[in-house]
């Protein structure tokens, strides 16, 4: 073993990050239960396994026309890498131009990047319109500022979302029905192959996911009673039969990434550019260097890889030739998925109180007397006081605005309640102190469904969308309505927002078959918008409709129609007690046997897929709303039938991947 140099960051380093949230670099090595994250040590290694330092790499960065810097997402060591390199290589090059690439803004987003560079903007402007990757505040706002206060040019190279994921959906040549403004934002086609290379690499993840099946952190999926695993019966992402599809999609992301590199270094001929991405892009010279290579045959490229291991004195090198010229190992444990693991792995022991309420409302005196029973305004006051009296930290509290759009009122009215209804839920989570996150609500089918999303994301800093397709007379079976479904949901894919979505429909005969169209027609060609079912695909309680339409996501899931990954659903409002029957014993016996039947799917979808959930203030129906969200508690615990590992990773389970996760 090579002697290796013990590297932290260097002080000038953390003073340049207070433009952004503060990390801190640490020593120690985090524990069971150790939510921070937080930056740790790392050590640099020539691609060979030589011990080296950050001067070597970014000495080796000015030899070149283009450093790519392949990231893991979730790494905050490896961003507050990336943030040093950058300054190094700014202060290096002297007269040379420099150029910052970003994987993490779209190309579409390229105006307002330079607006904001150019101080033409305000930052809440460019935060909304530009649709930035979920913890741009710890992970990517300081190489942003640190661009814009030395007047850096960032590059939104990506491909917009919309377009990737429509090839996909349809292959390559779907892309040959878009307009030419559309395909100015892509790399020109036809757009280049995947090599045998990365092609190789990309059935490799796909493998390596495949072996994790039934597993969570190193761990089985917790077992039932009886000792059956009690496993999701979903394959991998991409195990369907698109799967040729999506790899054409993320080469299409690689294409454009290089496309624009080299329509900078066309600009700037002298200019030295940092790409920064996913390492999966750039990880042994394939994905978006092969396609520089073509874009700018003359180009010289070098790649930093920042790699989160076990280990970071013992160089882990790659299956065949070298990971890149640099590779800087940083401590896994601080990732964000360790991070969560720890916390899962902690929950596993027992069951505890839920971590969050994945459902509550807040209405204002308007909607108040639009309930059943006519109430005053909820509060945010009221929602923790009940949250504190159950235990549980935070809450996702669900505006009521979809209400209003029911009401049969003159349009000018209606949007001006609309607003109202979310502005007053904007409000209440401001004045939470951050126990609350919010969810703003339309009726998906209004003229103004659009602009209020819009309205939501950039004015109100809202990222989640809560739809009521029975209270919106949604009709899963007309393709008018599904069109606009698909609408609202590109729309949350374009400003990166989540929905909750009440999916049951008023059809009396609702069931499997409306399950399956939301799931094929709105759901899967927006995969990237992570949602959370509401009542477990019904409207409260557990009956043969519902369970039928759970049991079309528990195929989607095993089929690969929907992305494991993004895909929660909320146990709100559908656990009974048999006892409330009363003497009516055959009612209590068909109450028990839907809460088997429910356990039964729970352990089919995975309990890592349920997230614990209300319905506050209107369930359960005891008299004090403080009362309620404790009593719900109590009630999941004695009848719904989870073991206690199984009940542990449902209280522990976040909704929303991405969007509640850590904010």
């Amino acid at each position: 073993m090579q002697p290796v140099i013990k590297q932290t960051l260097p002080a000038v380093f953390l003073t340049t990050l207070a433009v952004a949230t503060p990390l801190v670099a640490q020593d120690s090595t985090p524990g069971i239960g150790d939510s921070a994250y937080v930056a740790g040590e790392y050590r640099v290694f020539t691609g060979a396994g030589e011990p080296a330092t950050l001067d070597d790499v970014v000495a080796a960065m000015l030899e070149h026309d283009v450093a790519f810097i392949g990231e893991a997402h979730d790494d905050p060591t490896g961003h507050m890498l990336e943030l040093e390199l950058l300054r190094r290589a700014y202060e290096g090059v002297g007269d040379r131009p420099i150029g910052l690439s970003l994987e993490f803004f779209q190309r579409d987003a390229q105006p307002i990047v330079d607006e904001y560079l150019a101080d033409l903007i305000t930052e809440q402007a460019f935060r909304a319109d530009s649709r930035p990757w979920p913890r741009y505040e710890t992970d990517y706002r300081p190489l942003v500022e640190f661009s814009k206060e030395n007047g850096i040019p960032v590059i939104a190279a990506n491909a917009p979302r919309r377009y990737t994921n429509r090839v996909t959906r349809g292959g390559r040549e779907a892309l040959e029905d878009l307009s030419d403004a559309a395909l100015a934002t892509l790399a020109p086609l036809p757009y280049g192959q995947p090599s045998d290379a990365y092609r190789d690499q990309w059935i490799n993840v796909i493998a390596g996911v495949m072996e994790q099946d039934g597993m969570k952190c190193g761990r089985p999926i917790p077992v039932t009673e009886d000792g059956e695993p009690a496993a999701h019966a979903a394959a991998p992402a991409g195990a369907h039969d698109n799967m040729g599809n999506q790899l054409h999609s993320q080469t299409l992301w690689d294409a454009t990434m290089a496309y624009w590199i080299s329509r900078h270094l066309a600009s700037e001929p002298d200019a030295l550019v940092l790409h920064m991405v996913g390492s999966f892009h750039v990880a042994r010279g394939t994905g978006t260097p092969e396609h520089l290579d073509s874009y700018a045959p003359d180009a010289s490229r070098m790649i930093v890889m920042l790699r989160p291991v076990d280990d970071i004195d013992e160089f882990d090198p790659a299956p065949s030739g070298e990971w890149g010229d640099f590779v800087i190992q940083t401590d896994r444990s601080r990732t964000l998925e360790q991070i969560e693991c720890r916390t899962y792995l902690e929950a596993l022991d027992a069951p505890g109180d839920p971590a969050w309420d994945h459902h509550l409302h807040l209405g204002s005196a308007t909607t108040g007397r639009l309930a059943e029973t006519p109430r005053d305004a909820t509060t945010a006051e009221q929602a923790i006081e009940a949250l504190d009296e159950a235990g549980i930290e935070s809450g996702l509290v669900l505006s009521l605005a979809y209400w209003l759009g029911a009401e049969d009122l003159p349009p000018d009215e209606e949007i001006r309640l609309v607003r109202e209804e979310n502005d007053y839920v904007a409000a209440q989570v401001a004045a939470s102190g951050g126990r609350l996150t919010g969810a703003c609500s339309i009726h998906p089918l209004k003229p103004y469904a659009s602009e209020e999303i819009a309205r939501c994301s950039q004015d109100l800093g809202l990222p989640i969308l809560k739809l009521h397709l029975t209270n919106s007379d949604v009709d899963l079976r007309s393709p008018a309505h599904l069109a606009a479904l698909r609408d609202v949901f590109a729309a949350l894919s374009d400003r990166g927002m989540g929905a909750v979505v009440h999916m049951r429909t008023a059809a009396d005969d609702y069931g499997a078959a409306d399950a399956r169209h939301f799931i094929d027609e709105v759901l899967s060609p927006a995969r990237d918008v992570p949602v959370q079912i509401a009542h477990m695909g019904g409207w409260g309680g557990y009956d043969a409709a519902t369970d039928a339409a759970l049991g079309e996501f528990v195929d989607a899931l095993a089929d690969g129609r929907l992305d494991r990954d993004y895909v929660r659903f909320g146990l709100a409002a559908v656990v009974f007690q048999p006892a409330a029957a009363g003497a009516d014993t055959a009612l209590a016996r068909g109450v028990a046997e839907a809460n088997e039947t429910l356990a039964t799917r729970i352990r089919q979808l995975g309990p890592e897929r349920v997230v614990y959930a209300t319905d506050w203030p209107s369930w359960p129906p005891v008299p004090d709303p403080a009362a309620r969200i404790a009593a719900n508690v109590r009630l999941v615990r004695a009848e719904l039938g989870l073991t206690d590992a199984e009940l542990a990773v449902v209280f522990r389970n976040m909704g929303l991947p991405g969007i509640l996760a850590h904010r």
